[in-house]
């Protein structure tokens, strides 16, 4: 009966997990707050393992604490869900299985370690060694408790996007346009500060209109004349300082490169204090008591992770991984390039009619309204461009703009534009960058690529080296290219790497053992999964004649001849590594130090 209640409730979270509510971003009976949704649950009492499973069996982890405003939006939320206290991701386990004390160095999860100035302890720690699970009651504060004990918890995932409904979506903004159609409901400018303030609803700190670069303004000047019927203006927070500069009320910097007024400002009769936005994307001042439209806005949820490509957040071409800068992050040449290598990418090179035209097609996005740096550069010798990796140029591929000219001699590095036509220019000047990972040369030696992800097959022959799926997964935790990019067990997520798995492993017969992945039924009977990916495909297992329902075997392996088989995660198998390519965040921290260590050691008992 137990059994059959755990199946009904895992289908009950699959439902939810497909009805989500749009207007928030976040499923149904999750509340969100600042691109992240909750479940506050206080129904049962668990232990702190259970916590966590409650939540992973949902997609989502316990609470983490990782800002002054998510803890005080905490404080005043939990005062509607009493409970004694509620387990969260903090813990001082010790990640050696026979050590059982605490450490009395406090992380969320296993490797982010606690910003130590947000935590407020209640009467704790009392680092006894025994409180090893951290808790959170309705006053914010955190108690260090057996992690047996039974206590309500928080789980949490980042919200699935969008903005709100009545809100434009915009590129990484919501925006309320006010629509008053009655001329005696028009707002003087505090009186919209206050309305748009008070749009909350859960959701992050709206504001008035705060313009962070010229996307903001061409997208709201392309849609007020489809959305207002009053006034031509909107009150945007933008207002007049004591000395008489202009800023935003917020005291956010004040962009003067994306302020672009209409004659103004004139400040006639010396009231004219606050700004608008006219529909044709120019500013003006206005009498801060007289009536207008106004903007609200605030972030978007965050939108739902990309599809891994073997590039994670960057975009696939091939077998590369691109990154193009954001407008604010402009920097001069060697800035943008040294941003790309510490990414562990460098400058884009254009040495193939592919990339040639795969650029311009990316070009053509409106998003993309920037000119951006290439590695193309003639700073070694003036009139013989290189790449920024000293590779030489086909300038078959190279479209200049008139250029190059080396204007006053000072122009050595060159940008491309929208029209896919480069410039040379002086490599002081401050633009975005496209950063360019072949992401086939980030595997480690030893590891095999495809796709642009790097796999790790254990070896078979020294039993000293095998592991049980717990150990195998903190093992391949311990790999990473960066803080954000943590090596995992094996996921099978699409066909094409089934197809590579079932010829990697075809090709080792004399593995008698197999080797273990992520895939197991731990949270619900029969319900098998592998850790990324929830809503497994069936088509991605091919059963040996099972799963049956041996009680204890919880854990799938892979034999050689591509076929799965259930056993105990007890077992001591070799187990198969993946990490994706650079650019691909876990949300994983890693302390560098500690990875090195780790990995040494480990290392020393496998190679």
């Amino acid at each position: 009966m137990a059994k059959y209640a755990e199946r009904v409730l895992s289908l009950l979270s699959l439902f939810y997990l497909a009805h989500a509510d749009s207007s928030t971003g976040c499923d149904n009976g999750w509340v969100p707050y600042n691109n992240n949704c909750y479940l506050i649950n206080t129904i049962k009492s668990v232990t702190r393992k259970a916590a966590a499973q409650e939540c992973n069996s949902q997609d989502s982890s316990l609470l983490r604490i990782t800002s002054q405003d998510q803890l005080t939006w905490l404080k005043t939320t939990l005062k509607q869900y009493p409970s004694s206290g509620y387990w969260t991701d903090l813990n001082d386990i010790p990640k050696v299985v026979a050590n059982r004390l605490g450490t009395g160095v406090w992380k969320w999860g296993m490797y982010e370690y606690a910003n130590m100035s947000l935590i407020r302890w209640n009467q704790s720690p009392a680092n006894d060694g025994q409180s090893t699970c951290g808790a959170v009651n309705i006053q914010g504060k955190l108690a260090d408790l057996n992690c047996k004990a039974n206590e309500g918890y928080i789980c949490q995932y980042p919200s699935s996007g969008g903005c709100v409904l009545g809100w434009l979506q915009g590129t990484d903004s919501c925006y309320y346009v006010a629509n008053t159609s009655d001329p005696s409901a028009l707002k003087t400018w505090a009186q919209a500060k206050t309305f748009c303030e008070s749009m909350g609803g859960g959701a992050v700190n709206p504001k008035m209109m705060i313009i962070d670069d010229q996307n903001d303004v061409t997208f709201l000047s392309g849609e007020i004349p489809y959305l207002s019927q009053t006034t031509k203006v909107h009150w945007v927070g933008l207002q007049q300082n004591t000395g008489g500069s202009w800023g935003w009320y917020t005291g956010a910097n004040l962009d003067t490169s994306v302020i672009s007024w209409q004659k103004e400002p004139d400040n006639v009769a010396g009231i004219e204090n606050c700004g608008v936005l006219r529909m044709t994307g120019v500013f003006s001042d206005r009498d801060c008591s007289s009536n207008a439209n106004f903007i609200c806005t605030k972030p978007q949820y965050n939108t739902a992770p990309t599809d891994n490509m073997g590039c994670g957040s960057w975009i696939r071409a091939g077998k590369f991984c691109y990154s193009f800068m954001a407008g604010k992050m402009r920097n001069t040449w060697a800035g943008g390039r040294s941003y790309c290598q510490s990414m562990g990418a460098d400058l884009m090179k254009v040495d193939t009619f592919d990339k040639k035209t795969w650029l311009e097609q990316q070009l053509i996005d409106p998003a993309n309204n920037l000119a951006y740096w290439t590695g193309l550069n003639d700073q070694q010798n003036e009139g013989n461009y290189v790449w920024a990796d000293g590779s030489s140029v086909n300038q078959t591929y190279i479209k200049w703009n008139q250029e190059p000219n080396d204007y006053k001699g000072f122009e050595d590095c060159a940008v491309i534009y929208t029209t896919g036509q480069y410039n040379d220019i002086s490599c002081s000047y401050h633009a975005a960058a496209i950063c360019e990972l072949d992401n086939q040369a980030t595997c480690k030696p030893g590891w095999k690529s495809n796709g642009g992800n790097c796999y790790l097959f254990t070896p078979y022959n020294n039993i000293s080296v095998l592991y049980n799926q717990n150990e195998a997964s903190t093992f391949c935790a311990t790999f990473a290219s960066s803080k954000t990019n943590v090596g995992s067990l094996l996921s099978v997520d699409n066909m094409n790497e089934k197809a590579f798995i079932i010829s990697q492993v075809g090709a080792m017969s004399n593995n008698v053992y197999g080797w273990w992945t992520s895939l197991n039924d731990k949270q619900n009977e029969g319900y098998w999964a592998f850790n990324t990916n929830p809503l497994l495909n069936p088509k991605l297992i091919d059963w040996g004649g099972e799963p049956s329902t041996k009680p204890g075997d919880n854990c799938g392996m892979v034999i050689y001849g591509g076929n799965f088989h259930e056993r105990n995660c007890s077992r001591r198998i070799p187990y198969i590594c993946e990490r994706y390519a650079t650019g691909y965040s876990t949300g994983v921290s890693l302390k560098g130090s500690i990875v090195a260590s780790l990995i040494l050691l480990l290392a020393s008992r496998i190679f």
